[in-house]
């Protein structure tokens, strides 16, 4: 049986903290519904809460989309190696760079062109798509705000990561 209880009050009954959860989850995906629909209706089953949910999950994951857009901001001399590449690859990494951050939006890739333009005469931003699936392996980290969302590409990893990209590496902006 499913209890209520305060939002404040501690319990350690595990159905309450689970009715909680579903709750909380139940408001992100409806947050407008949340007083008219009830997650467990009373003297209803969790675990049958539970079910729905793991199936709408589920229904979510089979629909990525086969590829993520990233953006990279790079100096004059990487994008002269993407080039020599027909714009289909990033060069190796040096020994001092460990990982290879691609981001995922604009603005944050815009704003670090701008930090780096200070410290050469040229940069850009450059946009590519990524296998969905191989980009799975990685977690995102935000690394400031919201928008500083990037993915941290092991060096060792850069060759399957170049094998992972989709169509040509494009310069969408030039500071």
């Amino acid at each position: 049986m499913v209890k209520k209880c305060r939002r404040n009050r501690r319990t350690r009954d595990p159905d309450v903290k689970v009715q909680r959860n579903v709750y909380a989850i139940y408001a992100f995906l409806r947050p407008t519904q949340i007083f008219h629909h009830r997650a467990a209706p009373k003297g209803g089953d969790v675990n049958e809460t539970r079910d729905f949910f793991d199936e709408y999950f589920e229904t979510i994951e089979e629909e990525l989309p086969p590829t993520i857009t990233l953006y990279r901001p790079v100096g004059a001399k990487e994008m002269e190696l993407i080039q020599a590449s027909d714009n289909k690859r990033f060069p190796p990494r040096l020994p001092e760079q460990p990982i290879f951050y691609p981001v995922c939006n604009k603005t944050y890739a815009f704003q670090i062109s701008k930090w780096n333009a200070k410290e050469s005469s040229k940069c850009y931003v450059v946009q590519f798509e990524v296998d969905t699936e191989f980009l799975s392996k990685y977690d995102k980290k935000i690394v400031g705000s919201r928008i500083h969302e990037e993915y941290w590409i092991p060096a060792e990893d850069l060759d399957a990561f170049n094998n992972a990209i989709v169509g040509d590496i494009e310069i969408i902006i030039e500071v």
